[in-house]
């Protein structure tokens, strides 16, 4: 092997090939999780007592209905992301279908989705 300037090898030349799935070589693939139906309206607000008080231990007022799969509620100034995935975790093992969290600090955000500024409470 040759070193160059500083002793150091020279770059490898390497041709990303396509891999299954459309994604590049050097990218990893998405898992294959069986992934459950978004929860309905119906079935949040059939669960709202429950889901208020999960969503109270982890620092979540104010919960309100978006659209299937998507709720909005205000996360207290000393939580994190961290308490949105265990609340999200909770919520789907719960409901048995998915549930996504949007604090509702995006609602002042260009572009944000409808859906979220029009969330109905529970």
């Amino acid at each position: 092997m040759m070193l160059g300037m500083a002793g150091l090898a020279p770059p490898l030349k390497i041709a990303p090939r396509p891999a299954a799935g459309g994604y590049s070589s050097f990218m990893s693939s998405p898992a294959m999780e069986p992934s459950l139906p978004p929860v309905d309206e119906a079935t949040v607000r059939a669960h709202a007592g429950e889901l208020r008080a999960l969503a109270a231990r982890h620092g979540i007022t104010g919960l309100r209905f978006a659209s299937p799969g998507r709720l909005v509620g205000h996360l207290a100034e000393d939580r994190d992301a961290f308490d949105v995935a265990d609340f999200e975790i909770a919520a789907v093992s719960m409901l048995g279908a998915e549930v996504r969290l949007y604090s509702d600090r995006v609602l002042g955000k260009p572009n944000v989705s409808p859906d979220l500024v029009a969330a109905r409470p529970l």
